[in-house]
């Protein structure tokens, strides 16, 4: 028992010894993807054998394979395709791999031949075998053309023999009598062929021409040496040469043609033209020509229109000069006449010169004589002194009066029988007018229809010896508040109607007067009511200061809010009672906007009206505005300068006139040229914009995505854009909108946006478990301009 025991303990023990003793390594257990030979291989090695392994055939180098444990471990140099080196270049020819990318074992390279030369060897490819490369070095040969035979009568120049590739021949006809026909030179092609046939000779002669635009005099089907075509060109056509063409062995002279006739256009400096870049013009069309600064055209003008006339000539001179002005001679007006001529007195364009006017006569206008386009300005530069037939009011003039008077005549004329003074009164025609001018006035206590210097007048329909006046914007009445009243007493108004700045401060009642007119800082006594003491007030920014009086009372109202171009229609006074009412009225020209009554409650009064009459800016990117403000307010003047080159209206001065404008505004182009086109709702311009379009070039335009044009195209026509151009917008058609109605679309798989195009059409269903609704619109709508019903499931 005991031994059976210590053979099974032995046999135990034995056991994993015998097992790690015998892992061996597998010949299918080595990679084969390394171009090695196995096939010299056992099935089976064991543990530490060692095994040499070589390369397949046409691979150099060696493995050793070495079983460790049941797994192969290698070492050695790989195996590696074996080279077969340059495999030689071919005269005249060259190659290129065509299998593989080196010259080793299994690559291949194909040849070819240069440009005029030919394979004459059979095969053209050479392989990398384990023996080197096979077949020979292809060989290319030189391609030649045919021999040339020229006739008799032609000279050949060049290898007529054996012309290879790239050789030239020239060709020439031995008599001066013939020329050639066909090519006169010829060369030899790649393919071996020569590029034209041999050319002869024969008589020199020339075919009728074809002329477009014209037509031959002396018709023929062939013209000889020396022969002259004549030919005429069709209206507005001229021909390239005066001088007839001649045949010859080269055939005519010239080609006969006819070019269409047309001016050109050679820009001097200082002159600017339209439209821009052009130089060429045919008969009837224009040129604007605009002269800088300090040039003019020749007939004295900043900007001309030329005309290209039927002849290819101008009518006119259509270029810029530089402005000069020189003296006039013998000028007697001028003091000193000739004297002031000379080199030195010659000016350029705003250049100025002093003068002075002989005994009689006088200047236009103050200061010098200055240099324009036109010549000097003023001009004349010196006018006879004239005295216009006078016109005195409440004047009796004599029955032989005249419209016009000269320097130093006399007149006369008598007041109405109404009027002072009574005798006659002479005046003289002298230097600054009519001397000695007396006015005719009324009797005494009539007074003249009042003026207001920076202000303005309403005479009371009730009572016209009393009138109400205010003042003008930035001015305000001398006396207390922002209105007065002056009354007709003794022939004059009392008290004197004046309009003082703003900043200034005028006369106070009660108050002891200092100057006609306070400023800033000046101080005046004041007392509320005689007994009461004096207090000191200062004018501070056109205010005078707030006296205090024991009288004032919270409840009273101060004088009426000031109204511009406003009058009230009651007397100034310092204070109004609880309850008081008083009236507004706007000025001549003016609308009285809101309530015209405004009543003291609580110490204040209530909103007041407005006097408004206003124009609107002009809107416009070709002018200049001056003064430039957003509104104008009736009697407002305008001038606005119309930018070049929108000068057809050059400008000019407009009123606003309750709130219009006395003409229309605007500034058009002379050749009819457009400024930036009128902006596209739901779409633009396809190009980028420019700020002068020609008359009649049109400008395209293209829709957003989703909106449907209705025309693309307006075009300058005159100045103003012309065509009807809209992009159609879509329907919206969302998904909560479609929830609110219970409905669904019938596809949709087809809808990717919730806009849908102008004229599409959409199917809709009811949702799960409804139907549509009774009067509901049918399930198909159209979308048109966007707009579509939808209809509705309950």
């Amino acid at each position: 028992m005991h031994a059976a025991a210590l053979a099974v303990c032995l046999a135990l023990w034995m056991c994993p010894f015998t097992l790690v003793g015998g892992q061996d390594c597998q010949k299918d257990a080595v990679d084969r993807t390394s171009n090695m030979d196995l096939s010299s291989l056992k099935d089976s090695y064991a543990d530490g054998d060692t095994v040499r392994v070589t390369c397949h055939v046409g691979y150099v180098g060696f493995y050793r394979l070495a079983c460790k444990s049941g797994a192969w471990v290698r070492t050695g140099r790989g195996c590696q395709a074996k080279p077969c080196g340059h495999p030689g270049d071919a005269p005249n020819g060259m190659f290129e791999l065509s299998k593989g990318d080196q010259f080793v074992f299994g690559s291949e390279v194909t040849y070819t031949c240069k440009l005029g030369y030919q394979m004459v060897s059979q095969n053209n490819r050479r392989n990398c075998l384990v023996s080197g490369w096979d077949n020979k070095i292809p060989t290319c040969e030189a391609l030649t053309c045919p021999i040339i035979k020229p006739p008799s009568n032609i000279l050949a120049a060049g290898n007529v023999e054996s012309g290879n590739y790239g050789d030239v021949v020239r060709f020439e006809c031995q008599s001066e009598r013939m020329k050639l026909k066909g090519a006169s030179e010829i060369h030899c092609t790649e393919s071996g062929e020569w590029s034209a046939q041999t050319p002869t000779c024969e008589e020199i002669q020339c075919e009728k021409p074809q002329i477009p635009n014209g037509k031959v005099l002396n018709d023929k089907d062939v013209y000889k040496e020396n022969d002259a075509l004549k030919y005429t060109c069709d209206e507005r056509f001229k021909r390239i040469n005066e001088r007839q063409p001649v045949c010859g062995r080269y055939d005519w002279s010239y080609k006969p043609a006819c070019e269409e006739i047309t001016c050109t256009l050679s820009v001097a400096p200082g002159t600017t033209t339209f439209p821009r870049g052009k130089n060429i013009f045919k008969p009837g069309e224009t040129v604007e020509v605009v002269c800088n600064d300090g040039f003019k055209t020749i007939t004295k003008e900043t900007r001309e229109t030329f005309t290209c006339k039927e002849d290819g000539e101008w009518d006119g001179r259509p270029s810029c000069e530089e402005i000069f002005c020189t003296w006039p001679r013998n000028e007697p007006r001028i003091r000193g006449g000739s004297r002031w001529w000379g080199p030195e007195n010659t000016k350029k364009n705003n250049e100025k010169l002093a003068y002075d006017c002989a005994y009689g006569y006088k200047k236009p206008e103050e200061g010098d004589a200055t240099c324009t386009i036109k010549g000097w300005h003023p001009d004349p530069l010196c006018v006879a002194i004239t005295c216009s037939k006078p016109a005195i009011a409440n004047a009796i003039l004599p029955a032989d009066v005249k419209e016009t008077y000269t320097f130093e005549q006399t007149m006369y004329y008598q007041c109405e029988h109404d009027k002072v003074p009574r005798p006659r009164i002479y005046i003289r025609c002298g230097n600054a007018g009519w001397t000695d001018e007396k006015k005719c006035k009324g009797k005494d206590g009539e007074c003249e229809a009042p003026t207001v210097d920076n202000g303005f007048t309403r005479v009371k329909p009730d009572n016209k010896g009393i009138v109400s006046y205010s003042c003008n914007a930035g001015y305000k009445p001398f006396t207390v508040g922002w209105w007065g009243e002056i009354t007709c007493t003794g022939g004059s108004w009392v008290p004197t109607p004046k309009c003082i700045e703003n900043s200034q401060c005028g006369a106070v009642p009660g108050a002891t007067p200092k100057f006609a007119v306070y400023r800033d800082g000046d101080s005046l006594e004041f007392q509320c009511r005689p007994g009461m003491p004096l207090q000191l007030i200062t004018c501070r920014n056109g205010t005078w200061g707030t006296p205090v009086c024991e009288d004032d009372q919270k409840d009273i109202c101060g004088p009426p809010p000031h109204v511009e171009n406003g009058i009230v229609k009651v007397p100034y006074q310092r204070f109004y009672q609880e309850g008081y009412s008083v009236k507004y009225e706007c000025r001549k020209s003016f609308q009285l906007r809101g309530t015209p009554e405004v009543t003291c409650n609580g110490g204040a009064w209530s909103k007041p009206p407005a006097c408004v009459a206003t124009c609107e800016k002009p809107k416009s990117h070709s002018m200049q505005l001056n003064p430039e403000k957003q509104i104008y307010v009736t009697g407002d003047e305008l001038m606005y300068v119309c930018h070049r080159p929108f000068n057809k209206k050059p400008g000019g001065t407009v009123t606003c006139q309750n709130g219009e404008w006395s003409e229309t505004v605007e500034c058009l182009h002379p050749l009819g040229h457009c400024g930036p086109p009128p902006a596209l709702e739901g779409g633009d311009i396809s190009t980028s914009v420019k700020q002068l379009y020609e008359n009649g070039e049109n400008v395209e335009f293209s829709c957003q995505q989703f909106y449907i044009p209705d025309g693309t195209q307006k075009t300058c026509s005159n100045g103003r854009w012309t065509g009807d151009v809209k992009c159609i917008e879509p329907c919206k058609v969302t998904r909560q909108m479609m929830e609110n109605r219970g409905i669904n679309y019938q596809h949709p798989e087809r809808i990717s946006s919730p806009y849908i195009k102008h004229n599409d059409r959409l199917t809709f269903v009811c949702q799960r478990w409804k139907s549509l609704k009774p009067g509901s619109p049918p399930f198909q709508q159209y979308c048109e301009s966007g707009q579509m019903t939808l209809p509705e499931c309950e």
